[in-house]
């Protein structure tokens, strides 16, 4: 009965059984602990509590935009448009491939493609400076070279990265700010 109950709850931090001293004849999708021990399953409780969270919050940050920062560098105009082929500077945190990009506040293309020294790769960290494939810009018109590209993240992911803000690192944090910044000029109560 026990089993049924924790297995039918919808937050997943309550699929958990607490045993003392019983044989378990079943498999189940419920997390059981049990133990001889009472201090035992109270400790073991707690340890996978943690864990479970951590694993239920980073989850969640996947099919979030994160934040990241980008510098167009002077010189390394490789095509103008259909896609603009650019050279970027990872100014904070990763920047990766489908990530959409804003400017000034309004999103005006997204990440084609990324390459680093001849080869394509799915993200690029702070402090490299790689080949991005631009949709939909056109280098001169949208764009310029020394622009500042922020990843251009929605009120709702703003809010989950606030409420995930410990999983950020303090560039990240910062540049989060300064997006939140941003997008206010045009909407006073973006992302409250």
């Amino acid at each position: 009965k026990d089993l049924s109950i924790a297995s039918s709850e919808k937050n997943e931090l309550n699929k958990v059984v607490l045993g003392f001293n019983v044989k378990l004849k079943e498999k189940t999708k419920v997390k059981v602990i049990n133990h001889d021990v009472i201090y035992k399953i109270i400790d073991d409780y707690k340890e996978w509590r943690k864990v479970k969270l951590i694993e239920l919050e980073t989850a969640e940050l996947k099919g979030v935009t994160l934040p990241c920062k980008i510098l167009l560098m002077p010189g390394y105009i490789f095509r103008q448009n259909n896609p603009a082929v650019v050279g970027v500077d990872v100014l904070t945190g990763t920047l990766k491939a489908g990530m959409p990009l804003m400017k000034e506040g309004k999103q005006i293309c997204e990440v084609k493609s990324i390459q680093e020294e001849g080869k394509n790769i799915s993200e690029a960290e702070k402090g490299k400076q790689v080949a991005v494939a631009l949709t939909n810009v056109t280098v001169g018109r949208q764009i310029n070279t020394k622009d500042i590209l922020y990843s251009s993240i929605s009120e709702e992911e703003f809010r989950k990265l606030k409420k995930l803000k410990k999983y950020l690192t303090i560039d990240q944090m910062q540049t989060l700010k300064e997006i939140a910044e941003i997008k206010r000029k045009t909407k006073a109560t973006w992302g409250i």
